[in-house]
Formats: C-alpha cells, sequence, structure tokens
C-alpha cells in the first residue's frame, strides 16, 4: 500500500513522540494530485492503532464526508467549533456522541484526529480552515494531522507546519513497478522502458496514482500513452468497455459512448457543485439531464447503475454515496467535458481555485491555448484569473507555453514579464 513512501511515512511516525508526550503537533502534509496523501494518513492511522495506544483517541476521516454530513443535516453555523462537526458525522455513521463529550475525551486523555482533504472542502467550506486554527489552539495536547494539495492560498492561513511529498525519484518509481507486478518482470522492464524513452511522460508519472494507471494499462496490454492525459483517457476507455473486448465478453448494455458522455456530465456537475460524492436519486436526476434526448429515465438510470457495475468507474461510499474515487479522476472528466462543451464558460472558472486540477487538465487537452489566452482577457482582467491562468501555461509543454505566453504579450509585456 506505501510502496515508495516508507521514508515519507517515517516522518509521520515520530510525530507520534510530539503528540504522545503532551505537546501540540498541528501538522499539514502538501503534495501534488495523487501523490499519496490519503494512503500516507491512512496507513499513519492505522500504525497508531497498532502502537497500543489505548488511551488515546484516534480518528481518521475524510473531508468531503464530514463536511457534506454537517451540510445535509441543515447546519448553518457561519463558524462551527470543529468538535461540533464531527460528533454530526459520527451521528451519521451511527455512533451517539456529542460535541461536549468528545471534547471532554480529548482533554482527560489526548488523541488524534487526521482529517483527510481541506483543499477539497475550502471552496464549500471557506470556515474550516479557522476551524481547525481554532481547535488546535483550544486542544494543546491533541494532534491533528490534515492534508492538502500545495497551490492553494488558504495554507497561508493555517497555523500549521507542513511537510510535502515530493515526486518519485527514478529509483522510487521503478521500486514501486516491480512491487505492483510482484515478480514479472518483463511487464516491468517494459513499463519502466516506456517512460524512460518518453520525457513528457517521465515528468508527470512521479506519483502513485498515475504509476499505477500506468500498471494497470501494461498488465491489460494496453498501448501505453505518452502523457498525463492520454494516461488517463486510455484509463477511461479500459473502464467504458475496452476490458471486455479484450476478454471477449460483453456486461455492459450501454453504449461506451453514452456512458462517457454521462461520466463527463456528472463530474462537470460534482465538480460545479464543488462536491466529490452524490447520493444515488441526485446521480439519477443529473443523469436525465445529461442525457436528454439520448435515453429515457430507465435508461439514464441503467447508465449510471453500469457505471458503478460493471465498469467500476463511479464508486459507492459506506453510505451510499456515489463518486469517482480519487478526485483526479473527476477533474479529468470535468475538463474533458470542458473540452467537448464549447457553451460553459470559463472566466468564472478561472477565478476559483478550486478548478486549477481540472483547468490544468483541460490546457493539455486544448489545441489552441493562445487563442484561449486572449479570450479570457478579453473579458476579464488578468488579476482575477492569474492563478489558474499561471497554473494552465505550466502544465503544457514548452511550444504550446510558449504561444500562450507570446499571446500575454500582446496584452503588454508586463503581463507576460509577471507570469
Amino acid at each position: 500500500m506505501l510502496r515508495g513512501r516508507r521514508d515519507e511515512c517515517a516522518v509521520l511516525d515520530r510525530l507520534l513522540d510530539g503528540a504522545g508526550g503532551g505537546r501540540s503537533a498541528a501538522l499539514v502534509l502538501g503534495g501534488e494530485a495523487g501523490a499519496g496523501k490519503t494512503t500516507a494518513l491512512q496507513a499513519y492511522a492505522g500504525r497508531l492503532l497498532e502502537n497500543g495506544q489505548s488511551r488515546r483517541y484516534v480518528l481518521f476521516a475524510q473531508l468531503p464526508r464530514v463536511i457534506r454530513s454537517w451540510q445535509r443535516y441543515g447546519q448553518s453555523s457561519p463558524l462551527p467549533a470543529l468538535e461540533d462537526v464531527l460528533s454530526q458525522y459520527l451521528r451519521s455513521l451511527g455512533r451517539e456522541i456529542d460535541a461536549q463529550s468528545i471534547a471532554n475525551a480529548l482533554r482527560s486523555h489526548g488523541g488524534n484526529l487526521i482529517l483527510d482533504g481541506v483543499d477539497e472542502v475550502y471552496g464549500e467550506a471557506p470556515w474550516i480552515v479557522a476551524a481547525l486554527g481554532d481547535f488546535a489552539v483550544r486542544f494543546g495536547g491533541v494532534q491533528i494531522v490534515t492534508s492538502s494539495r500545495i497551490s492553494g492560498s488558504y495554507l497561508e492561513s493555517l497555523p500549521f507546519l507542513a511537510i510535502g511529498l515530493v515526486p518519485f525519484t527514478a529509483g522510487q518509481r521503478a521500486a514501486f513497478v516491480s512491487h505492483w507486478f510482484a515478480g514479472d518482470r518483463e511487464l516491468a522492464t517494459r513499463l519502466l522502458e516506456h517512460v524512460a524513452d518518453h520525457e513528457e511522460l517521465a515528468g508527470v508519472a512521479g506519483n502513485p496514482l498515475l504509476v499505477t494507471v500506468l500498471c494497470v494499462l501494461t498488465r491489460f496490454g494496453v498501448e501505453l500513452p505518452s502523457g498525463e492525459v492520454a494516461l488517463y483517457d486510455e484509463r477511461l476507455r479500459l473502464l467504458l468497455g475496452a476490458y471486455d473486448l479484450h476478454k471477449g465478453v460483453r456486461r455492459l448494455h450501454t453504449r461506451s459512448s453514452t456512458l462517457g458522455m454521462l461520466a463527463k456530465g456528472l463530474a462537470f456537475r460534482l465538480h460545479s457543485a464543488q462536491q466529490r460524492e452524490e447520493t444515488p436519486s441526485q446521480m439519477y436526476a443529473w443523469a436525465s439531464e445529461v442525457l436528454q434526448g439520448t435515453a429515457d429515465t430507465h435508461g439514464a438510470r441503467r447508465a449510471v447503475d453500469e457505471l458503478v457495475d460493471p465498469a467500476n468507474l463511479l464508486v459507492r461510499s459506506l453510505r451510499g454515496d456515489l463518486g469517482f474515487g480519487h478526485l483526479r479522476f473527476q477533474e479529468h472528466l470535468a475538463a474533458q467535458e470542458l473540452a467537448s462543451n464549447r457553451g460553459i464558460s470559463l472566466v468564472g472558472l478561472l477565478r476559483n481555485e478550486w478548478w486549477r486540477g481540472a483547468l490544468e487538465l483541460y490546457a493539455q487537452m486544448v489545441p489552441d491555448l493562445g487563442g484561449l489566452v486572449r479570450r479570457v482577457l478579453e473579458v476579464a482582467p488578468l488579476e482575477a484569473v492569474r492563478g489558474n491562468l499561471e497554473a494552465m501555461i505550466f502544465a503544457v509543454g514548452k511550444a504550446k507555453q510558449e504561444r500562450a505566453l507570446q499571446a500575454l504579450r500582446g496584452r503588454g509585456q508586463s503581463a507576460a514579464h509577471d507570469l
């Protein structure tokens, strides 16, 4: 589970001493999409329990689900205390414990709160940064750890020690691949040689998520892509029927093109709502909108169900909600919707940090990024869209990047120089 990340997890282990000695250990684990933040924190929580800290309370939770529970039950406090939010979440899981009981237990016995994904909830719940900081001050003997991508400006407001998961070295990637294939040296060599021969792919295949996708594609004999977007495209094609064709079976009754259109539409709607999961009933309603004119209500429901099983593109949570699993998969599909639907206005998305990852992928999909830059700056000031526009420009290859910078120079030398 932690292939290639042993050194980083050893650093997390050393935090045990800080919290165990009654000292506050407030930490944010940063890293790029797919760097292994969630896996590292899950493993850390597991080791805390294995180490016999029976009197300390250990809670691991994914913040998108915590915040969704808070919102679902009509809570509207502008700045809630974190123990109130956690109490609501635990009650949604069938654990009847009020906020005061949580506070008393943590003060009496100490604890470790491991709350994954602050970057995924900041857009819809910006108060979470203040709530985390306030909690760390009030509960000095409790260790609190969260995670985030490293690009959010809100991180400056979070008074936590920051450490980062850096990309794999070539040696770590080789070890990960060799372990994944469990001794099948031929497949491992094929993959590693392909990465070495493709400079762009070598530049992006530096985290567990992307390397895992490469391993899966290699296992099924798929022609390996040369870049990040092509990598996710191949994964999508495999899940939407190519795998079944490879095995000579047919399990999907809805056309793969229809399922692909639905997946993009659902991902775009989830991303627009700044959510990772939704109820099946809401997914069915969205599916009827996306497939209007293509499928009736029954066909839309069946398509959603087939995205869950057998496609495994939608993943069902323990509470029954549906989502695309890793946020990067959702971002890829939302970016595909942007690329195929010219009716979507980009300006509002460019003003929103939540959209940065999807826009980086979208920039790799559009053939003329320079033209897009010119069109955006005709209707929006650079300062309003700077962060996301900069991320898009530096997410593409050098030739495409230079054309985008030329478009900025056409708007004035200072704009291009600033970027």
